[in-house]
């Protein structure tokens, strides 16, 4: 227990470093540090701030089953091997604005209780599978080369104008229940929307398929609800068929 908080701000760790279980009281700062090896924050509370800013994991990032009571920032953050924060919890804004995830960032099932941004972030493969965001979801200008949005809930706006997705999106089951923006954006691969459900204004307008795309419904379960609007204005389909 980390009574008054902790700050290892711009320390190299050159050795495995284990977190696991622990609890910060105060704010933790780890900004602009570099952790060479494996990093364990498996099961570890922020009670404050966590604040990750320019932070670089060169070895596998363990970050699964965290709460963080307030703000985490891993802004500009860079993860060079597997980034693990499934089933983590996110009470405050968790800012991932410009991080770079190299290998595999695994979010699955993650609970986002506050607005989560993702602004400018570059995924080689995203996993979001069965997440929540209760708060607004930024993942404008993103690049993506795999995402996996599998049973994922949107309770507030979803921005992903201006994104990119190289390989296949997979939105199969998500649940949008308020304003989603895919406007501008451009999927080099497949799209797939199959029992997606649409409750609100779901914008396509500009966007750029290149592949196939997909929207349907199956018993019962998907579709565009009696208050969504859609928009497709402008849109191109390389694959018309």
């Amino acid at each position: 227990v980390f009574s008054d908080g902790a700050s290892f701000y711009k320390t190299r760790f050159k050795s495995d470093v284990k977190f696991s279980e622990a609890t910060f009281e105060g704010d933790a700062r780890f900004g602009y540090s570099t952790f060479f090896a494996k990093a364990d924050f498996n099961s570890a509370t922020f009670r404050k701030e966590a604040d990750f800013s320019h932070t670089t994991f060169s070895g596998t990032a363990d970050f699964s089953s965290v709460i963080f009571r307030e703000a985490a920032d891993f802004e500009y953050g860079k993860f060079e091997k597997d980034a693990r924060l499934w089933r983590c919890k996110f009470s405050g804004h968790a800012n991932f604005r410009k991080t770079v995830f190299v290998q595999t960032a695994s979010f699955w099932p993650t609970t986002f209780y506050s607005t989560a941004s993702f602004y400018e972030a570059s995924f080689r493969w995203a996993n979001f599978s069965a997440s929540e965001f209760k708060g607004e979801a930024v993942f404008s200008f993103c690049s993506f080369g795999f995402a996996e949005f599998i049973n994922t809930s949107f309770k507030s706006d979803a921005d992903f104008s201006f994104s990119r997705s190289e390989g296949l999106a997979n939105f199969i089951r998500a649940t949008f229940d308020a304003a989603i923006r895919f406007d501008m954006s451009a999927f080099d691969s497949e799209a797939r929307f199959r029992i997606a459900t649409f409750n609100g204004k779901a914008d396509f307008s500009y966007t750029v398929f290149k592949d196939i795309v997909s929207f349907s419904t199956e018993d019962g379960i998907g579709g565009f609800g009696t208050t969504a609007r859609c928009d497709f204005r402008r849109a191109r389909f390389e694959t018309p068929s």
